[in-house]
């Protein structure tokens, strides 16, 4: 039976490379799918300063990312959010 190289059976190097390689996909994964940078990055898109409605501001979440998407809410509008 032949022997084919693989990642599971790859030399120190070869091995090393490959890894490099699939921990930099996982990082890229893990960035796109982080709540708090998805919602930070798309309130800061936009100029929220003169679009917000005076008075109160009322910010409501659910669901497993619900406090990272407030944390990101909350630090962009600050102050402007009703307590």
């Amino acid at each position: 039976m032949e022997h084919t190289a693989g990642i599971g059976n790859a030399g120190g190097e070869e091995h090393a490379r490959h890894r490099a390689v699939v921990m930099q996909v996982l990082r890229a994964a893990l960035e796109a799918a982080d709540p708090y940078m998805a919602v930070l990055k798309a309130l800061e898109a936009y100029d929220l300063s003169n679009k917000l409605p005076h008075g109160n501001v009322y910010v409501l979440g659910a669901g497993k990312a619900g406090a990272a998407m407030a944390c990101a809410v909350e630090e962009v509008l600050g102050d402007r959010i009703t307590k």
